[in-house]
């Protein structure tokens, strides 16, 4: 329940966030993960593993976001380093393969650099709304 609330607000958070910087790309990905957040916590069976899906999707996206980012290198390896630990994991759990409990042990990456992300001075600001949903998924899964 206590994951349920965290996620709650880092999507509101993260809506707030996106929609205030006005970067369509960033609301775009945020819109997709909160979207897939809300599927799963929806009591019907069927609607979790689409949630799960959507969600898989669009850490996906914003994998590939991170590598055709403009920024700096710093900034695309932040992007990608809180994003394809997450795609990774719930990939394997969906799809039933061998080593999700060894994976679960690498959301510590996401949530140091995310961390990195918000005490370093870089451009990351339009990114910050998925980059928290993210963050908090991976705390919730390191937790759970």
């Amino acid at each position: 329940m206590i994951f349920k609330i965290l996620l709650t607000i880092a999507i509101i958070i993260g809506l707030t966030w996106a929609i205030k910087t006005a970067d369509k790309k960033s609301i775009f990905i945020t819109a997709g993960l909160a979207l897939g957040i809300i599927f799963v916590f929806l009591p019907l069976p069927y609607l979790k593993i689409t949630g799960l899906t959507i969600f898989l999707i669009f850490a996906l996206i914003a994998f590939i976001y991170g590598l055709n980012h403009k920024g700096k290198a710093f900034e695309r390896f932040i992007i990608c380093a809180i994003s394809l630990p997450i795609f990774m994991y719930w990939s394997f759990a969906l799809l039933h393969f061998p080593g999700v409990r060894i994976l679960k042990l690498f959301m510590i990456i996401p949530i140091i650099s995310f961390i990195i992300a918000l005490t370093k001075k870089h451009k990351l600001k339009s990114e910050l709304g998925f980059l928290l949903i993210l963050a908090m998924d991976s705390i919730s899964l390191l937790l759970e």
